[in-house]
C-alpha cells in the first residue's frame, strides 16, 4: 500500500471529519464519568474537565496499543444518546493529526468511506476506557499515577505499565561521622545490592542517638534515590504546628507534605476497589478486621465476622468508603441484632470523631508521594497503634501487587522508603502482619522498611525469618532482655550478651552495628 493510500483522502476533509456525532458504548459513557469525577477529585478542580479532553486520552490509549485483533464490530458495542460532535473531539489546530493517525491505523484507503471513519474513532474510544479501566484496577493506582506513568511511555509499545523507581546505587553511610571505633576507618555500604535485604532497625535508649541516626540515613536514601518516604512519628518530633520540624525541616526537599493526625485528615482510601477481584477483597476484609480486632478489648468470633461483612460490603458496592459509612454499616448490623454498642463501634466512633482518613487519594496516588504523619494529637495509645496499622494494611495491598522492581546490573531499583518510629507498637506479640508480609516480600519490590525501637526485645516477637530480612541493624546503648537477644543475634550473626549493648560498651555515639557481608563492629555515628 503507497503511502498516499495511507493520507487523509477527499472524503476525509476537515467539514466532514467535524460535521460527525461520535457515540459513546455504554461503557465508555459510564467510565467517562467515573474518570472525569476522579480527576477533578485528584486536582481539586472546582469545575469538571472538558470532555473532548478526556475522550482524547481515550482515544489515544487505544491507539497507542497494537490493532492487531482489533474488533469494529459495532454490533457488539450497545451505544447510548449524548454524542460529541467532531470539531469539539478534535478541536481545530489537532484535526490534520488526529485524521492521519486514525487513517493510518485502520488502514483506510481511498475506497473507505466516512462511516469506516466515524466506526473507527468510536471503536478505539470504547477499547480505550475499557484499556484504562483495566490499567487502574490492574495496579491499584489513581488518575494522576496513571497520567503521570503513561506519559513516560514514549519508546516501547508494552502493555504493561511501567512503575516509576530509581536506578540509583544508593551508598549508605551510618549516621553523620560512620567510622569504625577506634580504628576510625569510614564505613560505608551499598543499601540496594540485588540479593542482599535492604531493610533497616535502628535501637536505644531514649537520647541515645538512634531517631536522629535514623534520619539521617532516611536522608541519604531519598537524597540519593528520590524515591518518596512515609515517615510516621507517633511522638511527634518531627511536625509542629503543620510543619516540618527538627531536623527533616531542613532536608532539601519541598515535596515533603506534613500532617498532624486528628488535626488534618490523612487523605488516603485504605480499602482497595472492587476491581481487586473477590479474592482481594476477601484478603483486604480480613486485614482491616484484624487489625482493629487487635486494637480492641474482647472482639469475639462474632464481631470479627461482622466487621468483615460490613467491610467486604462497602468495597463491594465501591461508593461511600469512609470510615463514616463504615461506622454506620456496623452500627446497623448492632441495630438489626438488637446489640449494644461495643468496642469495635468505640474504636471505629474515635477514629470518625477525630476525622483521622478521609478517602480522597488512592493508594496509588498516597505511596507516590511524601508525607510525615505526626500521631501526637492522638491520645489513645490503642488508636495510634490502629492508625499505623491501617497505614501498613494499604502499603502492603499497594506495594506487594507491583511487578518486581526493576534491576540493573547488581542494583534493585528502589521504589518507597517507610519510617517507623517506635515501631514497637506494631512489633508487639499482637504483631501486624502487614508489617511482617512488607519485610519479608518488599525487597523484590523495590521497598525499604526502616524501624525505630527502643531495645532488642522489641523483636522477641518476630520470627527469624522476618530478622532475616533485616540487613543492617545499628543499636545504640539500650536495656536488652535474653528472648530479645536470642532472636536478634541471628541477625547479627553470634551470640550477643546484655553487655553488648550497655553504657560502658556503647559509649556516647557509639553503636553496636551489623550490615551486610561485614561482621558485626561498633561504629561511632555521631559525637566526637
Amino acid at each position: 500500500m503507497s503511502i498516499h493510500e495511507h493520507t487523509p483522502v477527499s472524503v476525509f476533509t476537515r467539514e466532514a471529519i467535524w460535521g460527525q456525532d461520535y457515540n459513546l458504548s455504554l461503557f465508555a459513557k459510564d467510565f467517562e464519568d467515573r474518570f472525569t469525577e476522579a480527576l477533578q477529585t485528584a486536582l481539586g478542580l472546582t469545575s469538571k474537565p472538558r470532555r473532548y479532553e478526556i475522550l482524547r486520552l481515550f482515544l489515544g490509549r487505544s491507539i497507542y496499543e497494537s490493532s492487531k485483533d482489533f474488533n469494529q464490530d459495532k454490533t457488539k458495542v450497545l451505544f447510548k444518546e449524548r454524542p460529541i460532535k467532531g470539531e469539539f473531539l478534535f478541536g481545530n489546530e489537532d484535526i490534520s493529526t488526529w485524521a492521519s493517525i486514525i487513517v493510518i491505523d485502520g488502514q483506510l484507503t481511498h475506497h473507505a468511506a466516512m462511516s469506516d471513519f466515524k466506526n473507527r474513532v468510536e471503536m478505539h474510544i470504547d477499547r480505550g476506557a475499557r484499556l484504562i479501566n483495566s490499567d487502574l484496577e490492574e495496579h491499584s493506582m489513581g488518575v494522576i499515577t496513571w497520567l503521570k506513568l503513561y506519559s513516560r511511555r514514549l519508546s516501547t509499545k508494552s502493555s504493561v505499565l511501567t512503575i516509576h523507581s530509581s536506578k540509583n546505587e544508593v551508598v549508605l553511610r551510618l549516621g553523620e561521622v560512620s567510622q569504625l571505633f577506634p580504628s576510625k576507618k569510614s564505613v560505608e555500604f551499598s543499601l540496594n545490592r540485588v540479593g542482599k535485604p535492604p531493610h533497616i532497625a535502628l535501637m536505644g535508649a531514649t537520647s541515645k542517638g538512634k531517631t536522629t541516626t535514623g534520619i539521617q540515613m532516611a536522608k541519604q536514601i531519598v537524597d540519593q534515590s528520590s524515591i518518596p518516604i512515609l515517615l510516621i512519628d507517633p511522638k511527634g518530633e518531627f511536625v509542629q504546628n503543620g510543619k516540618l520540624s527538627s531536623s527533616i525541616a531542613k532536608w532539601n526537599n519541598s515535596s515533603i507534605t506534613p500532617i498532624q493526625a486528628g488535626e488534618i485528615p490523612i487523605p488516603l482510601d485504605f480499602l482497595p476497589n472492587s476491581g481487586i477481584g473477590d479474592t482481594g477483597i476477601q484478603n483486604a476484609a480480613m486485614r482491616f478486621r484484624d487489625s482493629l480486632a487487635m486494637c480492641c478489648r474482647s472482639v469475639g468470633d462474632l464481631q470479627r465476622n461482622r466487621i468483615h461483612q460490613v467491610i467486604e460490603n462497602i468495597m463491594r458496592d465501591d461508593s461511600d468508603r469512609s470510615l463514616d459509612s463504615i461506622k454506620d454499616a456496623y452500627l446497623q448490623e448492632l441495630n438489626r441484632e438488637n446489640l449494644d454498642k461495643d468496642s469495635v463501634y468505640a474504636r471505629l466512633n474515635e477514629l470518625t470523631l477525630l476525622n483521622i482518613f478521609k478517602p480522597t487519594m488512592s493508594s496509588s496516588d498516597f505511596f507516590s508521594k511524601s508525607w510525615v504523619i505526626s500521631l501526637a494529637s492522638v491520645d489513645s495509645e490503642e488508636l495510634k497503634k490502629l492508625i499505623v496499622m491501617l497505614l501498613l494494611d494499604a502499603a502492603k495491598t499497594h506495594l506487594l501487587r507491583l511487578p518486581d522492581s526493576e534491576q540493573t546490573g547488581n542494583i534493585q531499583s528502589l521504589r518507597n522508603l517507610i519510617v517507623i518510629d517506635e515501631a514497637r507498637r506494631v512489633m508487639a506479640s499482637n504483631k501486624s502482619e502487614s508489617l511482617v508480609d512488607l519485610v519479608r516480600q518488599g525487597r523484590s519490590k523495590g521497598v525499604v522498611i526502616m524501624l525505630l525501637s527502643q531495645d532488642p526485645t522489641d523483636f522477641q516477637g518476630e520470627s527469624d525469618d522476618f530478622l532475616s530480612q533485616i540487613g543492617t541493624c545499628v543499636a545504640f546503648a539500650c536495656t536488652s532482655g535474653d528472648k530479645g537477644l536470642s532472636k536478634l543475634g541471628n541477625l547479627y550473626g553470634q551470640k550477643l550478651l546484655p553487655a553488648n549493648f550497655s553504657d560502658f560498651e556503647l559509649t556516647t555515639g557509639l553503636a553496636y552495628c551489623k550490615w551486610p557481608d561485614t561482621p558485626a563492629a561498633k561504629v561511632r555515628c555521631w559525637g566526637k
